[in-house]
Formats: C-alpha cells, structure tokens, sequence
C-alpha cells in the first residue's frame, strides 16, 4: 500500500468509532516497534524496515489508530504495509498517513464484519524507512487510539524505537585542566590530561580517542603534538618533557566500527604551565674564602650570596645556613640557621670557637619545597689581633708570648696575624713594642683594616 498524505476528511474506519455509545476502557496491552533500536552504519540512502506489534496482553481488538513521530530531516518514509494479524480475522480497512507536516506517521486499521476482533500477539504493519541524514533518531508513539467489539475503548501503551544512522560517539567535554587555568607542577611530576568519556550505541564498537596539545592555537607543526589511539579518557606526560609557557588542548572520539568522530565540545581549551624545577644555582659571596676576622674590626660576622633564580611566580625563598669544622657539608653541620628571601645574613661572632676554621654553605628551597645547594663552601676564622695567646684578653702575657715565639723558639700564634699587632703583615719587636705601648702607654688600639 502506498503512503499517503494526510486530508480533512475522515477515514472510514474513524467513522465506525462514533457508532456505538463509548463505555469505560478496559485494559489491554503493548504496542510496541520492532526491532526497538536498528543500528545503521552504511549511512544515508540505506533502507531498513520496522514492524509494529502488539503483545499478548491486547485482546478483544476491532480497530486501532497510532501516530509515530520521527524526525523528517533523517528518515524518509518509503512504504507501509499491513501486517497478518487484523486480516486474520477478516476483511479490513488500512490506511497509512504522512502528516502534513511530515513528522508523524498515522496507521489505522479497523476490521470489516460484526463481532470480528483479533488478539495479540502479532503483527500489525511493516514500515520501510530510508535514511536520509545521520545521527540518532528516536521515533515516539502516541495518540494511540484502540477499540473492541463494541466501540469500546482499550487503554494501552506504546513503546517506540531508536534509529542509530552513522551515529557518531556522543558529545563530550574536557576535564582537566580546567580552560585559562594557570598550573604550576614539579618538574619531577606527571602533567595529566583528562577529559570526559564519549558513548557509542552499535555493540562492538569502540571509542578512540586522539589528545592534541600545542603551544600554538593554530594546533600546526612543529608546534602541536599528537598522541593516537588512547583508549583511557586521562594521559599522563612527563613534565620534566614540557615547558613554562601558553598550551592549547582538544580531543576527537573516534568508532573503530564506522569511523564517525565527535570533537570535544567547547573546543579548545587553553592554560599557562609552569615547570617547577630546582631553583637555579648561586654562590657564596662574601667573606671570601678563608677569611681570617679580626675582632678588632667586626663584632659580628657579615654572610652574603647570590640570589638564584627561579621559573615559579611570585616564588619564596628560603635559605638554610649550615656551618662546621669540615667542608663536608651539610652533612657535617654543627649548627644550621634560617632567613627568608634575603641573600645575607649577620652572625654574631661569639656563635662560633675562636682561631678555628668554620665552613659554612647556603640551601635554597622554592616554595614547593625543591632546594638547591650553592656551588660553593666557604671557611672563615676569627681572632682578636694582638692576643696572640688566644686567652681572649690583651695583656702581658701576649706581650710575653711573642717575645717567646721570636726569640726562644716558642710556638706560633693562631692564627699568625694575631700576633702582627700593627698590621705590617710581619711578626718582629715593633709589634712587642706596639703592643706595649697600647697596653701602657695609650698608644693606638691594634691595626684593623
């Protein structure tokens, strides 16, 4: 039977639902299509048919009208024909309708005779559709309309169908990182992408998915890099492989069935990254190595280096000092100090045992906690000039220990120019006599620089 287009006039078999007097529904059954989801996959211009059915709870059944609405810029209807079920009971009256607006279609159907009804289940009409867009059609049942024998109306239900033409994998989004983020990560991390996944309605089939990421948004080499084929909706990058800098990012599903694809939506995103790496390296400055402090000068011990740099924003600093007898620091630390984004530090002289070595070095640490330790260690010693017997007083006794050291053999001061009082760099009797004369006579304290 063709397909034809709806008109004003009522169908034959609508006019036979007026005849009897209406009394209260009795209920009935389902009617449903057949198969309830095609899947489609040699996209537009394929044909495929559909059965509409009714279950074994529709009994007593003269006549029926239905409406099936689809969507007229994807399925186009080809044919419809009667099915067995009504005309096994006798002769009858079938129309099919396209409504005028082409989204439904109507079948009625009512059976010829008094007291002819069938029962289900079974088969009411078969409906050729071709397809003429892609996507996912979902057809809906309604305005169902069923009477028995006597006119009386039947109340049931309807269960529609879905179409998958070429379907592509369903809309999906990305996840993380979030679009315009700025991330800071540790260069020994993994950078992860993440998105959301992507559904595909054909059994046995499977999504793919390609991550493209790029420093440029124009996505084009040799700038962008893509990664195929991931099954997982997260992959994960070294970081210490990326760079401080703007990254573009989108993902394609894809179905290994059809090869249909869906891009993320919206598409692309972008965020600023930053490689959190171990602060730069840096020196010590000041007092310069082996440095031997007279405290006749100083009172306090003045450290100084160089600052670091650092690629985090906004980054802090901070500074740990550690100081021992050896150079083996800092492990051998006796004693450790800290300061905050400041690159020197004044020590109070009495921290330290005088006429010793002290090495010291410096640690920086980023605000993540990576540190990076100067390049160099440092030793300092300090004394007093003039005690050249290391009492911590100037006296006669220094006065006598120099004397000692230049004219008996007696053993050396430590350091030497504790006993170079007027700063000549040479040890001999000016300096008794210097000393002598300061300790005295009020003569000038011992030379300081």
């Amino acid at each position: 039977m063709s397909v034809r287009r709806s008109i004003l006039k009522k169908s034959l078999f609508l006019l036979a639902m007026a005849v009897a007097f209406h009394t209260a529904p009795a209920f009935g059954g389902l009617f449903y299509l057949d198969p309830d989801t095609t899947f489609i996959t040699s996209g537009v211009g394929t044909e495929f048919s559909v059965d509409l059915k009714v279950d074994a709870g529709v009994t007593g059944m003269k006549l029926y009208q239905v409406f099936l609405h689809y969507d007229k810029l994807r399925l186009d209807t080809v044919s419809v024909t009667e099915g067995p079920l009504m005309q096994s009971a006798g002769t009858t009256v079938f129309h099919a309708y396209v409504e005028d607006d082409s989204t439904a279609l109507r079948l009625e159907s009512v059976i010829l005779g008094y007291g002819l009804v069938v029962d289900g289940p079974g088969t009411l009409a078969t409906i050729r559709f071709r397809a003429i867009g892609t996507g996912l059609v979902n057809m809906t049942m309604d305005n169902l309309v069923v009477h028995d024998v006597n006119n009386n109306p039947i109340s049931e239900t309807g269960r529609g169908a879905v179409f998958c033409i070429n379907t592509p994998p369903s809309p999906f989004g990305l996840a993380e990182p979030s679009n315009l983020q700025n991330i800071t990560i540790p260069i020994i991390d993994n950078f992860v992408f993440r998105w959301h996944k992507s559904y595909t309605p054909y059994q046995g089939d499977q999504i793919r998915y390609d991550l493209m990421y790029s420093t440029e948004p124009s996505f084009s080499a040799p700038h962008v890099t893509t990664v195929t084929g991931l099954t997982d909706t997260a992959y994960s990058i070294p970081a210490s492989v990326m760079s401080t800098g703007d990254y573009y990012w989108k993902v394609r599903a894809y179905s290994t069935l059809n090869g249909y694809e869906t891009w993320c939506d919206p598409s692309p995103w972008s965020f600023h990254l930053t490689i959190a790496s171990y602060p730069g390296s840096f020196s010590l400055a000041s007092p310069i190595d082996q440095s031997k402090l007279s405290l006749a000068c100083i009172n306090d011990i003045p450290l100084d280096w160089s600052d670091p740099a650092s690629p985090i924003p906004n980054d802090t600093m901070t500074y740990t000092l550690y100081f021992g007898p050896t150079a083996n620091l800092p492990s051998g630390s006796v004693f450790d100090t800290t300061v905050k984004n400041i690159s020197q530090l004044v020590i109070g002289e009495n921290r330290f045992a005088r006429t010793q070595w002290i090495y010291w070095r410096v640690k920086a640490t980023n605000k993540i906690g990576f540190d990076t330790l100067s390049i160099n260690t440092r030793s300092f010693m300090t004394y007093m000039r003039g005690d050249a017997n290391n009492t911590g007083s100037l006296n006669i006794l220094d006065v006598s220990y120099i004397i000692n050291n230049l004219y008996k053999s007696g053993p050396d001061s430590v350091p030497l120019e504790a006993a170079d009082v007027n700063g000549n760099q040479v040890t001999n009797i000016l300096d008794v006599s210097y000393l002598i004369n300061f300790l005295y006579k009020g003569g000038s304290a011992p030379y300081c620089p």
